[in-house]
């Protein structure tokens, strides 16, 4: 049991950086199905681009994170004027810009244009099997 623990510890600080990358992506993937489940009215599984939608969850990830309008606009750069519009769903951005805003909240490009989570499910299953894992191992101790 001893070797099973050294081994499952080893893995582990070998693998560090990418426990911790898969750690960000379990954040963003929980505040993406938290948010999915707070938009009411909208359906969240389409495979078409809504502009309303897309803003909406650009909104609720910002004030998710504790920002303004202006001070996300500042992190970004770009004009407040513009960001105001693509929260309100009559603008939308360069796909640089989308790209750096999903990089920023830690969400998937899937989940920031189309609202899909299913692209971040593998990670949660990984995730979620070394967490088993470790708790198996925790308990043999």
């Amino acid at each position: 049991m001893q070797e099973t623990v050294k081994a499952a510890a080893s893995y582990f600080y070998a693998n560090r950086s990418a426990f911790d990358a898969g750690r960000l992506r379990f954040q963003g993937f929980a505040a993406e199905t938290q948010i999915s489940n707070e938009i009411v009215g909208t359906d969240m599984r389409t495979t078409k681009f809504n502009m309303k939608d897309f803003g909406l969850r650009l909104r609720k990830l910002r004030q998710a994170c504790g920002l303004t309008q202006e001070e996300f606009c500042d992190v970004i750069g770009i004009s407040d004027t513009h960001y105001r519009k693509i929260e309100a769903g009559t603008r939308t951005g360069s796909l640089e810009l989308i790209v750096e805003m999903a990089e920023y909240f830690h969400v998937s490009l899937d989940y920031l244009l189309l609202g899909e989570t299913e692209s971040n499910s593998k990670a949660k299953r990984d995730i979620l099997a070394v967490i088993e894992s470790l708790t198996r191992i925790a308990r043999e101790l």
